[in-house]
């Protein structure tokens, strides 16, 4: 028997991925541009059942877990047991760029064409999870816009497959800042009460941007107010990783201003990233959140109050639970001042 020439295993992948992106419109992602938004995409309604059960059915879901998925075309369609069917469709984006409607709540295929393999972050919004040429990466499925992940994209087609949440869906792809760098969004973070003692913490994203395991990684507070503080939680990265970095932030108590500005920095011997936190600082009787070191894992989380206007010790505590799409700071400052009970208000973890 002849063995395949690289030639023709070049020409047997080429079809592979024309005919990944055959029936539907390719995202161009030149190797000189810095960012892409998606405009254009697969899109099919969702046929999940389950909601809170243990046991959920998806046809999608099935075919790739036995291994069975193919990249769908336009007109494709997928259908269930019980006789439910459903149709790929192509949608376009509106002038957010954001995928709207029944179908975006299903699932959302995108091709994207890059003249390189490069990593790059991707922020997208809206959705459960993706699936990054096969690989599973997690999602913003409400929609808060705090997610971004660092991809690796090869050379030509990429398959992102998007589970929907809500109906509304962005895709946008950026250039890392750098190698090694902190994320602006989805810092967990305090505000600092006057006349309170002791250490306060906040939880900063940190990104490896590179395939490699990023070791060696320490992390120090910068600046005046950096006496009493250190960061715990490096070491390493994973690749293509993001970690929530524990900063202890050591305070005086005699703060002044309504702003405390937090410098810190981390390095693996290479790459220094510098960032910094501003953080509110509140009378004892004012609205606020406190963060405090979680049991389960060790990591900071937050929780907002409302206390007596007065600041005096209350005879009562009111736990307020907030619903989806709702920040407990939210939640907590939606209540005026009672004298005589504290409202607290926690929330789903980060």
């Amino acid at each position: 028997m002849r063995t395949p020439s690289r030639t023709a295993i070049a020409l047997l992948f080429s079809c592979v991925f024309a005919a990944m992106a055959f029936g539907q419109k390719v995202a161009e992602l030149p190797a000189d541009s810095a960012s892409l938004v998606v405009r254009e995409a697969l899109a099919i309604e969702s046929l999940a059942r389950g909601g809170r059960s243990l046991i959920v059915t998806d046809p999608v879901e099935a075919s790739i877990v036995r291994g069975e998925w193919t990249a769908p075309a336009e007109g494709d369609t997928v259908s269930t047991p019980d006789g439910r069917e459903a149709t790929w469709e192509a949608i376009s984006a509106n002038d957010d760029g954001v995928f709207g409607g029944r179908a975006a709540a299903g699932y959302v295929h995108v091709i994207v064409r890059s003249e390189a393999e490069r990593i790059m972050m991707l922020h997208a919004r809206g959705h459960r999870h993706v699936m990054v040429n096969g690989e599973r990466r997690g999602g913003d499925v409400y929609n808060l816009g705090i997610t971004a992940l660092p991809i690796e994209l090869r050379a030509g087609d990429n398959e992102l497959l998007f589970r929907g949440g809500r109906g509304q869906v962005r895709i946008e792809l950026k250039e890392p800042e750098a190698e090694l760098f902190w994320l602006e969004g989805d810092v967990t973070k305090p505000d600092i009460v006057e006349g309170d003692g002791g250490p306060s913490w906040l939880a900063a994203p940190l990104v490896n941007a590179t395939s490699e395991q990023r070791l060696g990684v320490t992390g120090s507070l910068v600046g005046e107010r950096s006496a009493g503080g250190s960061l715990s939680g490096l070491g390493a990265i994973a690749p293509l990783g993001v970690r929530k970095v524990l900063v202890e932030i050591g305070l005086a108590a005699e703060t002044e201003g309504d702003e405390a500005v937090i410098d810190f920095r981390a390095s693996d011997g290479k790459t220094i990233a510098s960032s910094s936190a501003t953080l509110r600082v509140v009378s004892p009787g004012d609205k606020h959140s406190r963060t405090f070191i979680s049991d389960i894992d060790g990591s900071v989380q937050y929780y907002a109050v409302t206390p007596p206007r007065d600041g005096s010790s209350p005879e009562a505590l009111i736990l307020t639970l907030h619903g989806a799409s709702v920040e407990a700071r939210n939640q907590a400052f939606a209540y005026d001042h009672k004298d005589w009970a504290v409202v607290v208000a926690p929330t789903n973890r980060r």
